[in-house]
């Protein structure tokens, strides 16, 4: 998730709410309008303000299909599974922290199914990271009974600093993924500093049934 804290991936303006659809055809569109992700669904929503650059502390909407997972270990610039048909991520950024909330629905279970093992792959390859000379940052990962499946994660500087910090948790839910994160100068985590995101993700875990077809 490096890319999200120290390489801010540029999302669109705060309130975005359009979605990209990939393909073509009018199957793929009607899939789309069917599962929209509503305005002020997510969690965050409702303590969005207006910012603007150069602000000390903002907020960031958007709905691109390419932005990546905020858990990203291998520091992916553009999404890599396939499948999306709707997105929304929202940041909350101050000078040395930030945190994400982000859901993805698929269009199919099968297609949340292989993002979520996608995941858990890059946690595995991406274990250990080289963030600059003599600054290592290492994840750590546990089961989450949240959704039908659920993931926990934590990583920090083991090096000669141990100034960088993220956590978080990752649910799937039906042919919905769900992300709650954060991270910046936080120093080393611990397991019971991820508890708040799990409340969290239940909350969504529980309302992303709402949309239609999502949890059928």
């Amino acid at each position: 998730m490096t890319t999200v804290f120290r390489r801010r991936t540029t999302i669109a303006a705060v309130g975005a709410t359009l979605i990209t659809v990939l393909g073509g055809g009018a199957a793929v569109a009607e899939q789309a309008e069917l599962t929209a992700i509503p305005k002020g669904f997510l969690l965050l929503e409702p303590k969005v303000k207006p910012s603007k650059p150069g602000d000390e502390e903002r907020w960031e909407v958007d709905s691109k299909l390419s932005t990546p997972f905020p858990i990203n270990p291998c520091a992916y610039r553009k999404a890599r599974d396939v499948g999306r048909v709707a997105a929304r991520t929202i940041g909350h950024f101050q000078p040395t922290y930030g945190e994400y909330e982000q859901l993805v629905v698929y269009r199919s279970t099968a297609a949340a199914k292989a993002a979520f093992a996608g995941l858990q792959a890059d946690l595995r390859r991406c274990r250990t990271e080289k963030l600059a000379p003599g600054r290592v940052q290492t994840y750590w990962t546990s089961g989450l009974a949240v959704g039908d499946r659920g993931l926990r994660v934590r990583a920090h500087e083991t090096g000669k600093y141990g100034v960088h910090g993220e956590r978080g948790v990752a649910v799937r839910r039906g042919k919905a993924l769900i992300f709650y994160t954060d991270g910046g100068e936080i120093g080393r985590t611990t397991w019971t500093q991820v508890k708040p995101f799990e409340k969290s993700a239940r909350k969504m875990a529980a309302k992303v049934c709402a949309i239609r077809g999502v949890c059928a």
